[in-house]
């Protein structure tokens, strides 16, 4: 049970936290009150029968606090977009216009807490241009929002970063709710590229954590590379293909910015 003395200290410790602001007063019942909201900031409670002034959170006190709160996680979350996300931060539902690969994106975020339940994990091929590195950082934004860590990174990058960042790289793989690797069949066709590779889709797939796999490869199909073998296995068997369809909307982009300037140059001047 706590005493007075520990009632009281704790109650100080309000008081320093919570202090007084010049248009605060103290009312006819001798208990001080927000010059604001006119709400108390201070309560009298019974400890023992002895009576103990503590201070408490009137209403604007408890907004700016859950102001602060938000501003600080608001912060966090750029930072981490920033580091875990780079590349990738403007890739958003919202953003999203066409792009058929988000019907994907769409049903993992509706079935999100299964999937991390269970520990799934996809591979997102598709043509390229067809917008699946896009939905797949929707995915990646959209949960980073909810607080939950994620990490995208391109297959290119992260074999860059092996040397220099290996513990890093090895601790999110491990933990991370979320891996997105990104373009996956793009790094150097070397037999090293390969089995690092191999050992860092075997890494995910043991940590029983949701990854999403982009590629423009179709992994149900056979290759030569005894390694890649290997990989398409271990994503037959732990990350089943989900193929986007649609064509190249980068394409599509590019034709309409090419009519766009034809139409502003054979304007008149």
């Amino acid at each position: 049970m706590l005493t007075a003395d520990v009632i009281g200290s704790i109650a100080e410790r309000a008081k320093r936290n919570n202090p007084a602001m010049p248009e605060d007063y103290i009312a006819s019942d001798g208990l001080l009150y927000c010059g604001k909201c006119g709400e108390q900031k201070e309560c009298a409670i019974d400890v023992g029968g002895k009576e103990i002034i503590v201070r408490c959170l009137c209403r604007c006190g408890a907004e700016a606090r859950k102001q602060t709160a938000e501003d600080a996680f608001r912060r966090l979350n750029e930072e981490r977009r920033a580091n875990w996300l780079r590349g990738y931060e403007g890739m958003t539902f919202d953003n999203s216009t066409g792009n058929p690969s988000m019907f994907f994106a769409e049903k993992f975020i509706h079935r999100w807490t299964d999937i991390l339940e269970n520990g799934l994990s996809f591979t997102l091929s598709g043509a390229v241009g067809c917008g699946k590195t896009y939905a797949a950082a929707s995915i990646a934004n959209e949960l980073l929002d909810r607080g939950y860590r994620v990490w995208m990174v391109s297959t290119v990058n992260l074999l860059d970063r092996m040397f220099d960042e290996a513990d890093i790289i090895r601790n999110r793989l491990a933990t991370f709710e979320l891996v997105v690797l990104d373009d996956f069949g793009a790094e150097r066709n070397t037999e090293y590229a390969a089995e690092k590779m191999f050992q860092i889709i075997d890494d995910r797939m043991r940590s029983r954590l949701p990854t999403i796999i982009t590629t423009n490869i179709d992994i149900t199909q056979p290759t030569d590379n005894l390694t890649y073998q290997r990989i398409f296995s271990r994503l037959n068997g732990e990350a089943p293909q989900f193929r986007c369809k649609g064509g190249d909307m980068r394409a599509d982009r590019g034709r309409e910015k090419r009519q766009l300037a034809n139409e502003i140059l054979k304007g008149d001047g």
